[in-house]
């Protein structure tokens, strides 16, 4: 069984590049890194969209009229919450 666990961008980088640089596969360095295999892939989706940035935490509220734009973007394309929160780079918990 999985949790989710707090670790640094520093940890969540080395891993992604692990994976795209195929050294290991993503459900061996999710086990490793004790954390779910679709959040791994989730993050290998954001850095390959963001790079780095995609680590770094930006704690912000967001206009109305962005929330609004994000909800609707969700409800014409269908889109998941991680979908939507990769494209508008927004986090998804």
């Amino acid at each position: 069984m999985f949790f989710i666990r707090k670790f640094s961008s520093e940890v969540k980088i080395n891993a992604v590049k692990q994976f795209l640089h195929e050294k290991d596969s993503s459900e061996f360095i999710a086990q490793s890194i004790w954390i779910d295999h679709s959040n791994f892939h989730q993050s290998v989706k954001w850095y390959k969209a963001y790079g780095e940035e995609a680590f770094i935490i930006n704690y912000t509220s967001y206009p109305a009229p962005f929330k609004l734009d994000v909800l609707t973007y969700m409800k014409e394309n269908l889109a998941s919450i991680r979908e939507t929160a990769a494209i508008f780079h927004i986090p998804s918990s």
